[in-house]
Order: C-alpha cells, then sequence, then structure tokens
C-alpha cells in the first residue's frame, strides 16, 4: 500500500511538472515531494535541481560539484528560515538557525577559494516558497535538515581532500542538531 502511495503522488508530481512546462511560461518551478508540506524539490528556469536535491541525483561528483551543493543547499536553508522569520517573526528554533547556517556559509566559501571553485550565486531566496503557518515551516525544516544530512553523508563516502571532510561533518552534525531542534517543537 505505502509503494502504491509514494508511486501515485511520483506520478500526480511529475504529471503536474510536466503540465506546468507546457502550460506556462515561468522562471522557476517548485514541485510538491510526498510530504504534507508544499515548500521543497527547486528547479531553476533551465531545469536543474540544486543544493541536496542535485546532489542526490548526481551519480558522478567532483569536488567542484560538491562544494556547489553544499553552499547552494546552505543558501536554501537559510533563505528559508528567513522568509519563516520575516512571516512568524522572532521564533525558536527559526531565528537560532537562521545564523547557524550563516556560519555553514562563511565554514564553506573559504574552500571555493582554496580549491578554485566558483562562488555560486546567492538568489536562492526567489526558489523559497513562504508556508502557510508556522506548523508548515517546521515541517519544511525537518524535510530540509533530512536532505542536507543525506547529502553531506553521501559526500563522506567520497574521497575528499581532509579539510572539505572536516567541513562536511561540521555542518551534517550540525544538521543533526538543527533536525532535533525542529522535532521538540
Amino acid at each position: 500500500m505505502k509503494n502504491k502511495l509514494i508511486a501515485l503522488i511520483t506520478l500526480t508530481a511529475i504529471s503536474s511538472f510536466i503540465t506546468k512546462i507546457n502550460c506556462y511560461a515561468v522562471d522557476r518551478i517548485t514541485l510538491v515531494q510526498p510530504t504534507s508540506v508544499n515548500f521543497v524539490t527547486t528547479i531553476t528556469a533551465n531545469n536543474s535541481l540544486i543544493g541536496a536535491d542535485a546532489a542526490k541525483e548526481d551519480t558522478q561528483l567532483t569536488l567542484e560539484d560538491m562544494l556547489t551543493y553544499a553552499l547552494q543547499d546552505e543558501y536554501l536553508a537559510r533563505a528559508r528560515y528567513l522568509l519563516t522569520v520575516e512571516k512568524f517573526g522572532q521564533q525558536r528554533p527559526f531565528v537560532n538557525i537562521l545564523k547557524a547556517e550563516e556560519t555553514h556559509i562563511n565554514h564553506l566559501k573559504p574552500l571555493f577559494t582554496k580549491y578554485n571553485v566558483s562562488l555560486p550565486s546567492d538568489n536562492l531566496k526567489d526558489y523559497v516558497k513562504v508556508p502557510n503557518n508556522i506548523n508548515e515551516s517546521l515541517e519544511a525544516g525537518v524535510q530540509g535538515e533530512i536532505k542536507n544530512i543525506e547529502m553531506y553523508e553521501k559526500f563522506l563516502k567520497e574521497n575528499i581532500p581532509s579539510d572539505v571532510k572536516t567541513v562536511f561533518t561540521l555542518l551534517r552534525n550540525a544538521s543533526q542538531k538543527h533536525l532535533q531542534a525542529f522535532q521538540k517543537r
């Protein structure tokens, strides 16, 4: 039954995606994943996934890819929590985690310089949909942190420089704490 439900939700999402592409000229499209939250996978205008969603699909990761996906995902998280704070006020855990996301970004940026990788643009606020209520924001936080943890787990299985491994481990561990904070609330 669970597999049939997942298949139905996946087909619905794909159908919705195709309909949107065929019927509308849009700069960005947000797909609904199998969750109750209308706030998730982001596709850019050229139909490329970003952040953890892109990392999940990438089967030939390079160091440049991993750094780019990681920074994009941290930008997305920061944008998600910033928009939540702007809409619902200075509520925990969003306000605290928002500050942490800035720290995560600052941990990643020196690696771009060291490994001569171009920084991705920080315009991902345009790709985040603000939930209707605080409970949707919490659920989106949970889903975002789960994806983030999975992304770093995938990266840590790769052959990467020790300084990159240290930063990815630090960020994965921080996301695990963020996940716990969202689940407590």
